[in-house]
């Protein structure tokens, strides 16, 4: 009787997330664990259920990732989609899934108890959460708290990308169960001689230019909108400025940012680049990351600019574990933009540069993550809570 991929020694694991969104901060961390998980004893398939213009999912199936597709849990449509996520799970025959939206716990679940009884089989769940707030919106944040009820109630594991993050998302069991699973990087891609700065320079038209950067899908909690306000406020001062926008965002989204910038009359300075595959090279051309979110799990943008040398100002809400050098500032929004814009001007790149990077060095952590997988398949322990209601 088969009982999953593990009787020939090898574990398949069943990565469940939103989109393959190629500047998505979930999608670059599956990634990264994917690429240095990839071994003899190691198979992954991805399930998702938003499509985006830009994305990797060429790159997954490149690294013989199977890839689903669902449709998008909706109030009215729960039976369609357990009925999906039944068959996707037929399909790939995991010994774990992966979820990476603890919202979708509830019909994630209801699918694996199918699953697990029809063919005998105890598929163990992992649900990990990535952001430390629920939603700016108060009615979607209402709505969220209410899909998080009993999140900790059949699950195998809890991880989170901060601690702040798994406090939110799982109460204080969390820190009794869970682990912080950090959103790695490979440190070689950012130290490579590759590295080069020149061709953006040259696509961007950015000689002579003091360039300033955000990374991020072009959404309210990244606060773009106040970005550009801060860059107003910089141009003043250094008319030679340039504002790099760079990631996926909806026509809308695009439209708005570009109409605030006129109005400030600096629409000719702020290039919105859409997602781009090459941030290592805009990051080697950038003199600073301005980083304002309303909310962030952790800040992976953050990690990543630290890693290329490059200065970082982030908003207060930002957890603390994305501070890995002397490079980053964190600020509170309560400041206004020329309150912002000022200590980005004066502030002076430090003569020596402190960067720890331990906790984010890719192939350690993939170790670590690796240890969780064979940790809970070789355990006998079905659940780490079975108490109803739990959180």
């Amino acid at each position: 009787m088969k009982i999953g991929s593990c009787v020939l020694g090898r574990i398949k694991v069943l990565h469940i997330m939103s989109s393959l969104n190629s500047s998505g901060g979930v999608t670059q961390v599956a990634r990264n664990y994917i690429d240095n998980m990839v071994s003899a004893d190691m198979l992954f398939d991805i399930a998702y259920f938003l499509d985006t213009p830009v994305n990797l999912k060429e790159y997954f199936l490149s690294k013989k990732v199977n890839i689903f597709k669902f449709d998008k849990l909706k109030v009215t449509n729960f039976p369609r989609v357990k009925k999906q996520l039944v068959g996707i799970l037929a399909a790939s025959s995991p010994d774990i899934v992966h979820l990476h939206m603890p919202i979708l716990h509830k019909v994630v679940k209801s699918a694996l108890a199918v699953v697990n009884k029809k063919m005998h089989r105890n598929i163990k769940l992992i649900l990990h959460a990535h952001t430390a707030e629920l939603s700016t919106s108060i009615v979607k944040k209402f709505r969220n708290r209410i899909l998080l009820s009993g999140v900790n109630r059949r699950v195998d594991k809890l991880l989170a990308c901060s601690s702040i993050a798994g406090l939110k998302n799982f109460g204080k069991k969390f820190f009794r169960t869970g682990d912080v699973v950090y959103n790695a990087i490979d440190l070689d891609v950012f130290n490579s001689v590759q590295v080069n700065a020149n061709k953006v320079i040259r696509e961007l038209k950015l000689k002579n230019k003091k360039v300033y950067t955000h990374v991020g899908r072009l959404s309210k909690e990244k606060n773009q909108h106040f970005i550009i306000d801060i860059f107003s406020k910089i141009v003043e001062k250094d008319p030679k400025s340039v504002l790099l926008l760079v990631g996926h965002g909806e026509i809308k989204a695009i439209n708005s940012l570009k109409q605030h910038s006129r109005e400030l009359g600096i629409e000719d300075k702020v290039i919105i680049t859409g997602a781009r595959n090459d941030v290592r090279n805009i990051f080697a051309a950038t003199n600073a990351l301005i980083f304002p979110s309303l909310h962030e799990g952790l800040g992976m943008v953050l990690i990543e600019a630290q890693a290329s040398g490059v200065l970082c100002f982030a908003s207060d809400t930002c957890p603390i574990e994305s501070k890995v050098s002397n490079l980053i500032t964190y600020m509170s929004l309560k400041l206004n933009a020329e309150e912002w814009a000022n200590a980005i001007i004066s502030t002076e790149y430090p003569a020596e540069v402190e960067l720890t990077l331990d906790n984010y060095d890719i192939k350690e952590a993939s170790l670590r993550l690796d240890n969780v997988y064979k940790t809970l398949v070789s355990s006998n322990i079905k659940y780490i809570s079975k108490n109803a209601g739990e959180k």
